[in-house]
């Protein structure tokens, strides 16, 4: 039981860095480096809704609202792919200090 309580409160505490850490990355890049939307991801946007069938969808407005969750959701794979590698290397770095002890 206390084992599974570990595992949870570690998996909760990740999900909230995440979270937390990606939307503070995606608000200091929008409000810092894009005063605009990118011409490519503008294109990119429309070339993916025609190809999906929602092609409707072309509202200067939801263009942007699907560029900043794009952008929310690009900063959280990034913040989690960081986290997991730095989780993975102190964790080395951990278990030869500690084997260097004994």
């Amino acid at each position: 039981m206390k084992q599974k309580l570990l595992i949870a409160a570690r998996l909760i505490t990740f999900l909230l860095v995440v979270h937390y850490a990606g939307a503070r990355l995606a608000n200091f890049l929008v409000c810092r480096y894009m005063t605009e939307m990118p011409e490519w991801m503008h294109q990119t946007i429309r070339v993916v809704l025609d190809n999906t069938g929602n092609a409707d969808i072309r509202e200067p407005d939801d263009l942007s609202v699907i560029a900043l969750l794009s952008t929310l959701v690009a900063c959280w794979i990034a913040v989690a792919i960081a986290l997991i590698v730095f989780y993975k290397i102190s964790r080395q770095l951990v278990h030869r200090y500690a084997r260097a002890l004994r």
